[in-house]
Protein backbone atom coordinates (compact mmCIF):
# COMPACT_ATOMS: atom_id res chain seq x y z
CA UNK A 1 0.00 0.00 0.00
CA UNK A 2 2.90 2.43 0.66
CA UNK A 3 4.65 1.46 -2.63
CA UNK A 4 1.26 2.60 -4.09
CA UNK A 5 0.67 5.86 -2.15
CA UNK A 6 4.17 6.84 -3.20
CA UNK A 7 3.64 5.90 -6.59
CA UNK A 8 0.94 8.03 -6.19
CA UNK A 9 2.20 11.02 -5.01
CA UNK A 10 5.31 10.95 -7.42
CA UNK A 11 2.48 10.92 -10.41
CA UNK A 12 0.85 14.22 -9.10
CA UNK A 13 4.08 15.60 -8.36
CA UNK A 14 5.70 14.76 -11.74
CA UNK A 15 2.18 15.98 -13.33
CA UNK A 16 2.79 19.23 -11.66
CA UNK A 17 6.39 19.81 -12.63
CA UNK A 18 4.99 18.93 -16.29
CA UNK A 19 3.22 21.92 -16.43
CA UNK A 20 5.49 24.71 -14.13
CA UNK A 21 7.95 25.77 -16.34
CA UNK A 22 9.81 29.24 -16.93
CA UNK A 23 7.93 31.07 -20.00
CA UNK A 24 9.81 33.91 -21.94
CA UNK A 25 7.81 36.66 -23.52
CA UNK A 26 8.47 37.03 -26.98
CA UNK A 27 5.72 38.95 -28.13
CA UNK A 28 3.26 41.68 -26.32
CA UNK A 29 0.74 43.86 -28.02
CA UNK A 30 -1.43 46.35 -25.95
CA UNK A 31 -1.47 46.17 -21.83
CA UNK A 32 -0.41 42.84 -20.79
CA UNK A 33 0.07 42.74 -16.88
CA UNK A 34 1.58 40.02 -14.63
CA UNK A 35 0.49 39.48 -10.82
CA UNK A 36 2.92 39.78 -8.21
CA UNK A 37 1.60 40.01 -5.21
CA UNK A 38 -1.62 41.96 -4.45
CA UNK A 39 -0.14 44.28 -7.48
CA UNK A 40 -0.34 44.04 -11.14
CA UNK A 41 3.21 45.33 -13.51
CA UNK A 42 3.54 46.02 -17.11
CA UNK A 43 5.16 42.41 -18.82
CA UNK A 44 7.51 43.28 -21.74
CA UNK A 45 8.98 41.30 -24.09
CA UNK A 46 11.88 39.48 -22.76
CA UNK A 47 10.28 39.07 -19.51
CA UNK A 48 10.61 35.56 -17.92
CA UNK A 49 7.39 34.56 -15.61
CA UNK A 50 6.34 30.94 -13.85
CA UNK A 51 3.34 29.27 -15.63
CA UNK A 52 1.79 29.47 -12.34
CA UNK A 53 1.60 33.01 -12.31
CA UNK A 54 -1.67 34.82 -13.13
CA UNK A 55 -1.64 37.07 -16.51
CA UNK A 56 -3.73 39.65 -17.43
CA UNK A 57 -5.09 41.29 -20.84
CA UNK A 58 -6.80 44.17 -21.34
CA UNK A 59 -8.84 44.77 -24.41
CA UNK A 60 -7.24 44.49 -28.06
CA UNK A 61 -3.71 42.88 -26.08
CA UNK A 62 -2.16 39.86 -27.51
CA UNK A 63 0.70 38.19 -25.50
CA UNK A 64 2.96 35.36 -27.36
CA UNK A 65 4.81 33.17 -24.59
CA UNK A 66 7.69 31.21 -25.58
CA UNK A 67 8.64 27.92 -23.40
CA UNK A 68 10.50 24.65 -23.67
CA UNK A 69 7.38 22.98 -25.64
CA UNK A 70 6.48 25.48 -27.90
CA UNK A 71 4.62 28.77 -27.71
CA UNK A 72 1.65 29.57 -25.45
CA UNK A 73 -0.22 32.76 -27.22
CA UNK A 74 -3.39 34.76 -25.77
CA UNK A 75 -5.81 37.07 -27.38
CA UNK A 76 -8.95 38.00 -25.75
CA UNK A 77 -9.24 40.40 -22.75
CA UNK A 78 -9.41 38.48 -19.03
CA UNK A 79 -6.93 36.76 -16.50
CA UNK A 80 -5.46 34.07 -17.05
CA UNK A 81 -3.70 30.96 -14.60
CA UNK A 82 -0.89 29.88 -17.30
CA UNK A 83 -0.28 26.44 -15.61
CA UNK A 84 -4.09 25.87 -16.75
CA UNK A 85 -3.23 27.05 -20.31
CA UNK A 86 -0.44 25.04 -20.66
CA UNK A 87 -2.11 21.92 -19.38
CA UNK A 88 -4.73 21.91 -22.59
CA UNK A 89 -1.62 22.46 -25.11
CA UNK A 90 -0.57 19.68 -26.29
CA UNK A 91 -4.73 18.51 -26.98
CA UNK A 92 -4.78 21.97 -28.58
CA UNK A 93 -1.91 21.58 -30.71
CA UNK A 94 -3.41 17.98 -32.21
CA UNK A 95 -6.94 19.91 -32.65
CA UNK A 96 -5.19 22.77 -34.64
CA UNK A 97 -2.67 20.58 -36.54
CA UNK A 98 -5.80 17.76 -37.55
CA UNK A 99 -7.91 21.60 -38.53
CA UNK A 100 -5.40 23.28 -41.12
CA UNK A 101 -4.93 19.72 -42.07
CA UNK A 102 -8.60 19.65 -43.39
CA UNK A 103 -9.07 23.34 -44.48
CA UNK A 104 -5.67 22.82 -46.51
CA UNK A 105 -7.61 20.73 -49.07
CA UNK A 106 -8.66 24.24 -50.06
CA UNK A 107 -5.54 26.77 -49.60
CA UNK A 108 -3.42 23.91 -51.48
CA UNK A 109 -5.68 22.80 -54.54
CA UNK A 110 -3.60 23.00 -57.79
CA UNK A 111 -6.12 25.13 -59.12
CA UNK A 112 -6.49 28.97 -58.30
CA UNK A 113 -9.01 29.45 -55.36
CA UNK A 114 -10.48 32.44 -57.64
CA UNK A 115 -11.76 29.44 -59.84
CA UNK A 116 -12.56 26.93 -57.32
CA UNK A 117 -14.49 28.15 -54.13
CA UNK A 118 -16.20 25.73 -51.73
CA UNK A 119 -16.85 24.86 -48.19
CA UNK A 120 -15.01 22.30 -46.01
CA UNK A 121 -16.07 19.13 -47.72
CA UNK A 122 -15.14 15.18 -47.43
CA UNK A 123 -14.30 12.70 -44.04
CA UNK A 124 -10.88 12.88 -42.70
CA UNK A 125 -10.35 9.05 -44.23
CA UNK A 126 -11.07 10.30 -47.89
CA UNK A 127 -11.16 13.99 -48.00
CA UNK A 128 -9.81 14.71 -51.73
CA UNK A 129 -11.95 12.20 -53.48
CA UNK A 130 -14.87 13.83 -51.59
CA UNK A 131 -14.14 17.26 -52.29
CA UNK A 132 -16.79 19.16 -54.42
CA UNK A 133 -15.41 21.93 -56.16
CA UNK A 134 -18.05 24.95 -57.22
CA UNK A 135 -16.37 26.43 -60.55
CA UNK A 136 -16.29 29.60 -61.48
CA UNK A 137 -16.20 30.75 -64.93
CA UNK A 138 -13.69 33.76 -64.61
CA UNK A 139 -10.12 32.82 -65.15
CA UNK A 140 -7.44 35.11 -65.94
CA UNK A 141 -7.61 36.24 -69.55
CA UNK A 142 -3.20 35.69 -69.53
CA UNK A 143 -3.54 32.07 -68.91
CA UNK A 144 -1.41 32.99 -65.79
CA UNK A 145 -2.08 33.23 -61.62
CA UNK A 146 -0.56 36.12 -60.49
CA UNK A 147 -0.43 33.89 -57.29
CA UNK A 148 1.41 30.67 -58.79
CA UNK A 149 4.70 31.74 -57.12
CA UNK A 150 2.84 32.00 -53.72
CA UNK A 151 1.59 28.51 -53.57
CA UNK A 152 4.53 26.69 -55.04
CA UNK A 153 5.42 27.96 -51.75
CA UNK A 154 2.32 26.99 -49.58
CA UNK A 155 2.38 23.42 -51.41
CA UNK A 156 6.44 23.25 -50.74
CA UNK A 157 5.88 24.64 -46.81
CA UNK A 158 7.33 27.90 -46.88
CA UNK A 159 4.59 28.94 -45.01
CA UNK A 160 6.00 32.20 -44.21
CA UNK A 161 7.38 32.92 -47.12
CA UNK A 162 4.00 32.18 -48.78
CA UNK A 163 2.14 34.41 -46.05
CA UNK A 164 5.07 37.55 -47.11
CA UNK A 165 3.80 36.85 -51.17
CA UNK A 166 0.01 36.49 -50.58
CA UNK A 167 0.42 39.89 -48.52
CA UNK A 168 2.43 41.54 -51.37
CA UNK A 169 -0.55 40.61 -53.61
CA UNK A 170 -3.74 41.98 -51.88
CA UNK A 171 -3.51 45.85 -52.40
CA UNK A 172 -3.63 45.01 -55.97
CA UNK A 173 -5.90 42.68 -56.22
CA UNK A 174 -9.65 42.46 -57.08
CA UNK A 175 -12.44 42.44 -54.39
CA UNK A 176 -12.47 39.03 -55.19
CA UNK A 177 -8.61 37.55 -55.31
CA UNK A 178 -8.33 40.03 -51.99
CA UNK A 179 -10.27 37.81 -49.84
CA UNK A 180 -8.84 34.54 -51.66
CA UNK A 181 -5.22 35.86 -50.23
CA UNK A 182 -6.43 37.33 -47.00
CA UNK A 183 -8.33 33.89 -46.32
CA UNK A 184 -4.72 31.91 -47.45
CA UNK A 185 -2.46 34.01 -45.79
CA UNK A 186 -3.88 33.53 -42.46
CA UNK A 187 -3.96 29.94 -42.68
CA UNK A 188 0.12 29.87 -44.10
CA UNK A 189 0.31 32.07 -40.92
CA UNK A 190 -1.21 29.38 -38.47
CA UNK A 191 0.54 26.91 -39.82
CA UNK A 192 3.78 28.58 -39.58
CA UNK A 193 2.38 28.80 -35.51
CA UNK A 194 2.48 32.97 -36.09
CA UNK A 195 -0.94 32.37 -34.33
CA UNK A 196 -1.17 36.06 -33.22
CA UNK A 197 -0.88 37.52 -37.29
CA UNK A 198 -3.14 34.65 -38.75
CA UNK A 199 -6.18 35.69 -35.27
CA UNK A 200 -5.85 39.26 -36.28
CA UNK A 201 -6.00 38.90 -40.50
CA UNK A 202 -9.05 36.23 -39.68
CA UNK A 203 -10.75 38.93 -37.55
CA UNK A 204 -10.00 41.80 -39.78
CA UNK A 205 -12.33 39.68 -42.26
CA UNK A 206 -16.23 39.86 -43.70
CA UNK A 207 -17.90 37.04 -42.21
CA UNK A 208 -19.26 36.61 -45.09
CA UNK A 209 -18.84 35.70 -48.72
CA UNK A 210 -17.50 32.51 -50.22
CA UNK A 211 -14.67 32.10 -47.71
CA UNK A 212 -17.22 32.36 -44.78
CA UNK A 213 -17.36 28.59 -43.41
CA UNK A 214 -13.62 28.22 -43.28
CA UNK A 215 -12.82 31.28 -42.25
CA UNK A 216 -15.26 30.14 -39.21
CA UNK A 217 -13.81 26.91 -38.45
CA UNK A 218 -10.46 28.35 -38.49
CA UNK A 219 -10.75 31.46 -36.26
CA UNK A 220 -12.68 29.54 -34.26
CA UNK A 221 -10.22 26.75 -33.36
CA UNK A 222 -7.38 29.80 -33.10
CA UNK A 223 -9.65 31.40 -30.64
CA UNK A 224 -10.02 28.31 -28.13
CA UNK A 225 -6.36 27.68 -28.52
CA UNK A 226 -5.59 31.37 -27.15
CA UNK A 227 -7.73 31.76 -24.50
CA UNK A 228 -10.62 33.81 -26.20
CA UNK A 229 -12.96 31.20 -25.77
CA UNK A 230 -16.32 33.55 -25.64
CA UNK A 231 -15.43 34.95 -28.69
CA UNK A 232 -15.10 31.36 -30.39
CA UNK A 233 -18.88 30.67 -29.33
CA UNK A 234 -19.54 33.63 -31.00
CA UNK A 235 -17.86 32.58 -34.22
CA UNK A 236 -19.38 29.24 -34.06
CA UNK A 237 -23.51 30.40 -33.00
CA UNK A 238 -23.15 32.68 -36.12
CA UNK A 239 -22.55 29.97 -38.31
CA UNK A 240 -24.21 26.99 -36.72
CA UNK A 241 -26.98 26.79 -38.60
CA UNK A 242 -25.77 27.68 -41.87
CA UNK A 243 -27.04 25.77 -45.05
CA UNK A 244 -23.72 25.72 -46.38
CA UNK A 245 -22.29 23.38 -43.64
CA UNK A 246 -21.35 19.97 -44.97
CA UNK A 247 -22.21 17.08 -42.31
CA UNK A 248 -17.97 16.80 -41.20
CA UNK A 249 -18.21 21.21 -40.91
CA UNK A 250 -21.14 20.64 -38.35
CA UNK A 251 -19.86 18.10 -36.67
CA UNK A 252 -16.03 20.17 -35.90
CA UNK A 253 -18.78 22.76 -35.24
CA UNK A 254 -20.82 21.45 -32.33
CA UNK A 255 -16.91 19.79 -30.71
CA UNK A 256 -15.66 23.65 -30.94
CA UNK A 257 -19.17 24.01 -28.78
CA UNK A 258 -18.61 21.39 -26.70
CA UNK A 259 -15.09 22.47 -26.27
CA UNK A 260 -15.61 25.59 -25.36
CA UNK A 261 -18.22 24.80 -22.80
CA UNK A 262 -15.68 22.46 -21.07
CA UNK A 263 -12.86 25.46 -20.98
CA UNK A 264 -15.68 27.99 -19.85
CA UNK A 265 -16.48 25.44 -16.74
CA UNK A 266 -12.92 24.90 -15.80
Amino acid sequence: MKKVNLFFVLFVLGTITMYSAPLTVSWAEGSVMIRTGTTWKELDVGSVVESSEQVQLKPNSFVEFSYSGGKLVLSAEGTYVLDKILANAVKQQAARSSMLSKIGKLVANEVPLSTTVAGVRGSEQDRSSSMNWIVDEELDTAGTDPASNAYELLRGGSYLEAAASFEQLIPNASAERRVEYQYTQAWCLASANDLVASIKLLRSMSSAGPFAIPRALLLARLNLDTGAIGDAVRVLESVRLSPELQNDDRLLVQNMLQEAKTLQGR
